[in-house]
């Protein structure tokens, strides 16, 4: 026997319900699941969860990963006007 977790997200205006397996519960398999939803269903506005450990981990990775995209954006139109 294999323990496997779902993740269920619930989308409120098609009032669809969406479920993906995930295999453990880090933070990696959470972004795992959120893929695969995001392609299907589109970007969410907002996301509601129950504090779990993963959607936590997951928010601090994402807010981290955002600061590097934005920083590197910022760099980027930084170099082209040739400001160092």
């Amino acid at each position: 026997m294999v323990k496997r977790f779902e993740c269920i997200f619930a989308c409120l205006r098609p009032r669809a319900v969406h479920i993906e397996v995930v295999l453990t519960l880090p933070t990696d398999s959470f972004i795992d699941a959120l893929r695969p939803f995001i392609g299907r269903r589109g970007k969410p506005e907002i996301v509601y969860s129950n504090n779990g450990t993963s959607f936590v981990g997951t928010e601090c990775v994402l807010r981290e990963e955002l600061q590097r995209f934005y920083a590197h954006c910022i760099h980027n139109q930084l170099r082209q006007r040739g400001i160092a």
